[in-house]
């Protein structure tokens, strides 16, 4: 969508309302990949900017403004795009001011009636996490974990997302001994398919990769089979599929010396595999994004 913002704190405020309105409308049509093939990151990316309205937040009802937020913090995750100090700096002081609201004497009662708002309060404090983490900023990234530890029990598997996201952090810092110490304590649900990948691939930054491929060869099955019994969420168990035989396939050349031909044989037709899996996600059977 093309227009030229407004510069009156009205106009602004139409701006961040119509700008929503449309985000949010392009939000309920995704196709739910677990990650977008480039093509779609490029066009989300080229159609979201926030065109200086991050900084409204002063003069802006804060629910509107972290309406605004979320949907901008989700397209930049999906496209992977990066964030710049300034958006940084004003989408934490949006999250910061939007958690007032659960902070009210009753909180409890409260977090569970806006228990949606809540979720995507933690959604946008996860994307905060990752991005202190990986510009090293420490001390940031303890305020907001600090800030989202009592609020996760509201967001589905919210304690097992902040436990890997910890273990993360520790291998940022290079504490290995803190980051087997948060691994231990990781007590994922078998059906969390996303979470149990991505502790896979921490473990195999610590030389588990052996390990690791039995246990992706179990997950990579129970992907496949969930489905076949959720065919309502096959583009987004397709897509993660291919996400854990890229893995597979990496873990694979790290071990392959110890294993013999007929392991390496058998990485050939799971790297066929992939490349079909891959080709349903990108093409033909999966139709486009409206964006």
């Amino acid at each position: 969508m093309r227009w030229k913002p407004g510069t009156e704190s009205k106009e602004r405020e139409v701006d961040i309302r119509t700008l929503t309105e449309a985000w949010s409308k392009e939000l309920a049509t995704y196709p739910h990949w677990y990650v977008p093939p480039y093509e779609v990151c490029e066009e989300l990316a080229s159609k979201t900017s926030e065109v200086g309205l991050l900084q409204c937040h002063t003069e802006v009802d804060s629910d509107m403004m972290f309406d605004f937020c979320y949907e901008l913090v989700w397209r930049y995750e999906k496209s992977m795009n990066d964030y710049s100090d300034y958006e940084v700096r004003n989408i934490r002081q949006i999250w910061e001011n939007y958690a007032q609201n659960f902070k009210n004497p009753g909180k409890e009662e409260l977090a569970v009636a806006r228990q949606e708002q809540v979720e995507k309060w933690f959604d946008v404090g996860m994307a905060l996490l990752r991005e202190y983490r990986e510009c090293s900023m420490d001390a940031e990234w303890d305020a907001v974990y600090k800030a989202l530890k009592p609020y996760a029990k509201y967001r589905w598997h919210g304690e097992q997302i902040l436990q890997v996201e910890k273990a993360k952090q520790a291998f940022f810092q290079m504490d290995i001994p803190a980051m087997r110490r948060c691994l231990d304590r990781c007590d994922l649900d078998k059906t969390d398919y996303e979470l149990r990948l991505q502790m896979l691939g921490i473990r195999v930054e610590l030389d588990e990769a052996e390990a690791v491929v039995e246990e992706l060869q179990r997950l990579i099955q129970e992907i496949r089979q969930a489905s076949v019994e959720q065919p309502e969420n096959y583009l987004y168990y397709t897509s993660l599929h291919a996400c854990a035989l890229q893995l597979y396939g990496l873990c694979v050349q790290g071990v392959w010396d110890h294993w013999g031909m007929r392991h390496i044989r058998r990485l050939s037709i799971v790297l066929k595999m992939k490349s079909s899996v891959m080709k349903k996600c990108l093409i033909g059977e999966v139709g486009e994004i409206g964006l």
